[in-house]
């Protein structure tokens, strides 16, 4: 059984921070970068989409805090 993530895509001005995890064309990436815009992300990785993560529902959470 799985739980449908909520990882809406990412407006291209819509702000990226470093440290954050987004999904890079299917793909859960940390970011390097910080204060650049979705589109710039996507320029600079060669990606078509960017989504938010749903840490939880892919049950990161618990990885990241080990």
């Amino acid at each position: 059984m799985s739980a449908k993530l909520n990882e809406p895509v990412l407006a291209d001005d819509y702000p990226i921070y470093a440290d954050y995890a987004y999904v890079v064309d299917g793909k859960v990436t940390i970011s390097d970068f910080h204060a650049i815009t979705a589109r710039e992300f996507k320029m600079r990785l060669g990606a078509t989409e960017i989504r938010r993560c749903d840490l939880a529902g892919r049950g990161l959470l618990q990885e990241c805090a080990s």
